[in-house]
């Protein structure tokens, strides 16, 4: 007779969870180095911004900023494309479910819930971008009401491309939002549910938008010259 856990379920089966959950997040951990190496490595970025729990990394000066992510361009975000599980890039649901055996009806306990969004490039920077829109993949529990992803305010993103051709930032500064005429990086509230919060870069002399679009251009074209 097979004795269950505190959990409900069988040692067997804790086992199977706690296997695919551990190559879940390797696998998570894997596709994150791999999607945030480009061009900087992690090394590099140690050196050159600060690693923080909830804004992720932050760059502390504008050859950092320009330097780190693949691609910079000025554009804005498009139609809501799917919103589902996510097991990593080297995983599928059907995978997951043969991983899990008898307990492949847990397969979505062990996704995170991810959302693809069509962004519409208006303006390259830098970087190569082929047609007119890419695909931005974004860990979030629900689209909600939009706010952070709005279709009509106008954005500065610098972004990674991840392996399966979609792409992901490094850090809530890597994508600004222009408010107000000028340009802020945007996060939930820690305080009050559902308001946004904003932040800026230190190292800017200006974000009024059109003075930080030029102190931007002027540092791809030092640090990144085509």
């Amino acid at each position: 007779m097979l004795r269950k856990t505190t959990s409900g379920f069988t040692r067997e089966q804790d086992m199977k969870i706690l296997y695919a959950l551990v190559t879940s997040i390797v696998l998570l951990a894997t596709a994150s180095l791999t999607s945030s190496a480009q061009p900087l490595r992690f090394p590099q970025l140690y050196e050159r911004a600060e690693l923080d729990t909830h804004t992720g990394w932050i760059p502390q000066d504008v050859e950092t900023l320009v330097s780190s992510p693949d691609v910079i361009f000025k554009g804005r975000f498009g139609k809501l494309l799917s919103h589902e599980p996510w097991w990593g890039y080297e995983e599928t649901r059907e995978s997951m479910q043969k991983r899990l055996g008898d307990d492949a009806h847990l397969v979505d306990t062990l996704g995170l819930p991810s959302s693809l969004y069509e962004i519409v490039v208006d303006e390259i920077l830098a970087g190569d971008i082929e047609g007119a829109s890419i695909v931005y993949r974004m860990l979030e529990s629900t689209p909600g009401d939009r706010r952070y992803t709005n279709e009509s305010d106008e954005k500065l993103f610098f972004l990674t491309r991840n392996p399966d051709g979609t792409y992901g930032r490094l850090g809530l500064p890597f994508i600004l939002t222009r408010r107000d005429g000028s340009y802020v990086f945007e996060y939930p509230s820690d305080t009050a549910p559902g308001r946004m919060n904003t932040g800026t870069l230190e190292f800017a002399p200006s974000m009024v938008a059109e003075e930080f679009e030029a102190f931007i251009r002027d540092a791809i074209h030092r640090v990144r010259p085509r």
